[in-house]
C-alpha cells in the first residue's frame, strides 16, 4: 500500500517537475543567448578598429592584408573579410562586373567567390544608399551556416563613404561557443531562425510544427510540452530580440529537455521511497522483536 500511494504521489508531482525543467531551461535559453549578443557586439568592435585602419592606410593592399593575417587569419569566429572600394560614381554600377573587391580568407574556412553576401551590384548600391551598418540574414555555403556584418567604411567629419566591408562570421563556432559555456550536458540547444528552420544542430533532426512555431512567436520567452512519436519532449525558448533588440536578428533559442533526465528524476524520487520504505520495515521489525521478546 505505501508503495502503491508513493508512486502515485510521484506521477501526481510530474507536472511540478516538469514546470521546474522548463523554468531553469528557459534561463539557460536567456544565457545562450545573451553569450551569442555578447560574440556579435565583439566581432561588430574588431571590425570597426579594422575599417579605422583601412581608412588610416587609404586601402593599402599590402599593410591591410598583414593587419588582417595578423588579427584575424586564424580566428575562431571571423571566416573572412571581404572589401569593396567604392567607385567614383556608384549609380553607375549596371553590371555585377564593374564592382570590384578584395577577400581575405581564413585559413580556418575553405572559401568560393559567392561565399559572401555582397558582391551584386543592386546590393552595393542599397548598402550605399541607406549607409546603414547591419547583420545580415544567415546563409548556407558548403553545407554550413554563416551571418555577416555589413558596415559602411565612413569619414564622417567628411560626409564621405569611401567603401563597404564586409566580414563573414561562423554561426556554428559561434554557437558552439555560447551553448558549450551553460550546457555541457544533459539536453540539446537549437538555433531556429524566424521562420522556425532548425539551423544548428545541422545533424540532429530536429524540426518544428506550425504550431510549435506560432506558439514560440506569441510568447518570444517561456517553455511548452509536446508529443513526437508518442515521446513526451519539454522545449524552452527564448528569443534573439528579447536581449538585444538592435543588434541581433530574430531568431531563437531552444532548449530540448532529454527525456531520459526527466525520468532520472522520477526513478530517483520512486528509489529514495523504496530506500525510506525499507528502512521504516527494518526499524518496525527491530521494534516488534524488543517488545516481542521484552
Amino acid at each position: 500500500v505505501l508503495y502503491y500511494t508513493s508512486t502515485r504521489a510521484i506521477e501526481s508531482e510530474r507536472e511540478f517537475f516538469h514546470s521546474l525543467f522548463l523554468k531553469s531551461n528557459r534561463d539557460v535559453g536567456i544565457l545562450v543567448a545573451r553569450q551569442i549578443s555578447a560574440e556579435l557586439r565583439q566581432v561588430r568592435k574588431r571590425m570597426e578598429g579594422f575599417s579605422r585602419y583601412i581608412l588610416k592606410e587609404d586601402f593599402n593592399q599590402k599593410k591591410v592584408r598583414e593587419y588582417f593575417r595578423y588579427n584575424f587569419e586564424s580566428d575562431e569566429v571571423i571566416a573572412g573579410v571581404r572589401l569593396h572600394k567604392k567607385p567614383k560614381d556608384f549609380r553607375k554600377l549596371i553590371n555585377d562586373s564593374e564592382s570590384k573587391f578584395i577577400d581575405y580568407h581564413n585559413l580556418r574556412f575553405p572559401m568560393t567567390r559567392d561565399s559572401f553576401t555582397l558582391g551584386k551590384s543592386l546590393s552595393l548600391q542599397k548598402v550605399y544608399r541607406n549607409k546603414k551598418d547591419y547583420f545580415s540574414e544567415p546563409f548556407s555555403s558548403r553545407d554550413k551556416f554563416y551571418i555577416s556584418w555589413i558596415q559602411t567604411l565612413s569619414e564622417r567629419r567628411k560626409k564621405i563613404f569611401p567603401g563597404i566591408l564586409e566580414a563573414k562570421v561562423s554561426l556554428e563556432t559561434l554557437f558552439d561557443f555560447a551553448s558549450g559555456v551553460v550546457r555541457s550536458k544533459g539536453g540539446h540547444i537549437l538555433l531556429v531562425d524566424k521562420q522556425g528552420r532548425v539551423m544548428l544542430p545541422r545533424n540532429g533532426g530536429w524540426s518544428l510544427t506550425s504550431k510549435d512555431l506560432f506558439r514560440i512567436k506569441r510568447a518570444k520567452q517561456g517553455g511548452f510540452e509536446r508529443f513526437v512519436g508518442g515521446e513526451r519532449e519539454l522545449l524552452s525558448f527564448c528569443s534573439l530580440k528579447l536581449v538585444d533588440r538592435i543588434t541581433l536578428p530574430d531568431w531563437y533559442v531552444i532548449v530540448v529537455e532529454d527525456p531520459k533526465e526527466l525520468q532520472k528524476v522520477t526513478n530517483r524520487l520512486r528509489w529514495n521511497m523504496l530506500t525510506i520504505m525499507a528502512v521504516g520495515v527494518l526499524a518496525l521489525m527491530v521494534l516488534a522483536r524488543l517488545i516481542i521478546f521484552r
